[in-house]
């Protein structure tokens, strides 16, 4: 009896690289998600539950309700997530560093296009203070140059207000 089956090596002559698909996009307005779309990675090698995390997530950033916001998760560690409003999604962006039992969530914006093996997760924005400054030196340049020298100033905020020194740190 014959078989309609081909070999591995019949197989394995066509490539992948060969095969040419045109996918078809949705967009974000079309799944009801016009809010955004964020890549998340929690950096620890400490092992967490996943339904855990959600819930903590979920909880910490008060989108309780499923339909606010959608949650897949993409590898262990790795979440990709879609708000509906885009107030929220830029709430938690602007709310960056954010942290879930002392672990690391490494937020990053993420274009639904991009294959997520292509998030940059090597960098993460933080809140950053420096004390024990001379008064003399507290003013927004010096707040500029010292907040260079960490990585690049994405904001900063003049300790001054009208003149008068309204905090005792940069």
């Amino acid at each position: 009896m014959g078989s309609n089956r081909k070999s591995d090596e019949e197989c394995s002559s066509r490539g992948m690289e060969d095969l040419e698909v045109n996918l078809i996009y949705r967009s974000k307005e079309d799944r009801g998600l016009a809010g955004g779309t964020l890549a998340r990675k929690i950096i620890s090698d400490k092992n967490m539950n996943s339904t855990t995390m959600i819930q903590m997530i979920r909880k910490g950033w008060n989108l309780l309700k499923h339909e606010d916001l959608e949650i897949v998760e993409v590898e262990r560690k790795a979440f990709i997530f879609e708000f509906r409003r885009r107030e929220d999604y830029l709430r938690i962006l602007r709310g960056r560093p954010w942290s879930i039992n002392g672990l690391l969530l490494n937020v990053q914006c993420w274009d639904e296009e991009m294959v997520f093996s292509e998030v940059d997760f090597n960098y993460c924005t933080f809140w950053i203070q420096f004390h024990d400054i001379p008064f003399a030196a507290m003013d927004i340049e010096n707040a500029k140059k010292l907040g260079g020298l960490v990585g690049d100033a994405l904001l900063v905020e003049d300790p001054r207000s009208e003149g008068l020194l309204s905090r005792s740190f940069l």
